[in-house]
């Protein structure tokens, strides 16, 4: 194989490296958590948050009513004790007993509220926390996947770039180093065929002499309108 057939083949070797890079870094991206999978936590994180702050209003709630409870039965204990028998205490009393029996139906339509949200939250709990468990099976799966994909392309790539170095190895330093600078300034292509007289990285026709000169010379031979080696093998 002529030198410049080398250089073609070492860039087509330098090309499909660079799209299984592409393909690795896009695959890698996909290792973390999805952000349907970080919002779904996120809310089930809240709602067990808003769950844990009613459960507590709930308690709190249910402790005032107690005392409410207790408050009233040591007044209506002392109101029917027989043990008073000032007119005017005992109407106090028997107000006092009323005013917290006010306040205590209040308490117990408050946490009969409660309860009903205490319900509708713990169903909503439920629920996202199932959404969950299904969204992280499926990354679960999907994880294993990307990661039998990834070895997959390290494999592939490793021997891709053995192929490189057998096929650099075998060309002039001074030549892999010109065909480098020129991958790097032309956008992955130094290598380019001459078809029909004409450069396939500029689009532009050659004279007849240039031309000839790309097919009959061993070392390479530069486009003079891109600079790009021409490449007029098979």
């Amino acid at each position: 194989m002529s030198i410049v057939g080398q250089l073609y083949l070492l860039q087509t070797i330098d090309l499909e490296l660079q799209r299984q890079r592409d393909q690795l870094e896009r695959l890698r991206a996909g290792l973390g958590e999805s952000p349907e999978l970080v919002a779904s936590r996120a809310e089930l994180l809240e709602t067990e948050r808003l769950l844990s702050r009613r459960e507590s209003q709930e308690r709190d709630l249910e402790w005032d009513l107690k005392n409410l409870e207790d408050k009233i039965k040591v007044l209506e204990d002392k109101l029917y004790g027989g043990r008073i028998g000032n007119p005017k205490e005992l109407a106090g009393l028997a107000q006092e007993v009323e005013m917290l029996k006010r306040s205590k139906s209040k308490i117990e339509d408050s946490i009969l509220s409660c309860m009903l949200e205490l319900d509708e939250r713990r169903l909503a709990f439920k629920a996202r926390k199932t959404e969950l468990e299904g969204r992280e099976r499926a990354w679960a799966a999907s994880l294993l996947l990307l990661r039998a994909q990834v070895e997959e392309l390290e494999a592939t790539m490793a021997g891709l770039r053995g192929q490189r170095t057998a096929v650099a190895g075998g060309l002039d330093a001074e030549i892999v180093a010109l065909y480098d600078e020129l991958r790097q300034a032309k956008g992955g292509r130094a290598v380019v065929r001459l078809e029909h007289d004409v450069c396939t990285g500029c689009h532009l026709g050659l004279p007849s002499a240039d031309v000839q000169h790309v097919r009959v010379s061993a070392g390479p031979v530069k486009c003079h309108h891109c600079g790009r080696i021409l490449y007029a093998g098979p």
